[in-house]
């Protein structure tokens, strides 16, 4: 899988990204209030987060003393105080289970966290039976760039 992504051509990056964010979209209209977001890695999906939607203020994670927080300007909030939280990942099984980039920071912060839980990834990434771990975290809902998965 990690292959597949270091793989891809910026083109077909670029492709793959435009139709999550238009999945995305598509699953957070609704949505309003303080929300987590990311900014991407070269390997990962570039989320357009400022065209997905106006009634959401989005707060971008940091790794701070080992821990995630995420800030909005200088405005930093923990994990409880969101909405949901938009979550990249290496891959995902169909239940939600997330395989991240093995420092664990989204499973330690997001334990306890009760709010909705979106996993970002491209669809070849997602597999029926991607074997995970019992800290792994699992997320509510799937976006990628073919689909949209109810995971919960």
């Amino acid at each position: 899988m990690k292959k597949q992504i270091s793989d891809l051509s910026s083109s077909d990056r670029e492709a793959k990204s435009e139709n999550i964010n238009i999945h995305l979209k598509q699953k957070l209209h609704e949505a309003k209030g303080p929300w987590g977001a990311f900014n991407s890695l070269p390997s990962e999906p570039v989320i357009q987060w400022s065209e997905l939607n106006p009634h959401i203020q989005w707060y971008f994670v940091e790794v701070l003393n080992q821990s995630l927080v995420f800030k909005k300007d200088q405005d930093v909030v923990e994990a409880q105080a969101l909405q949901g939280i938009c979550i990249p990942a290496l891959g995902f099984n169909l239940n939600g289970a997330r395989l991240g980039r093995g420092g664990g920071f989204y499973d330690r912060a997001l334990i306890d966290y009760n709010g909705i839980k979106i996993g970002i990834s491209y669809d070849f990434a997602v597999s029926k039976d991607r074997p995970f771990e019992t800290h792994d975290i699992k997320v509510d809902v799937i976006v990628t760039d073919r689909r949209i998965v109810d995971a919960a």
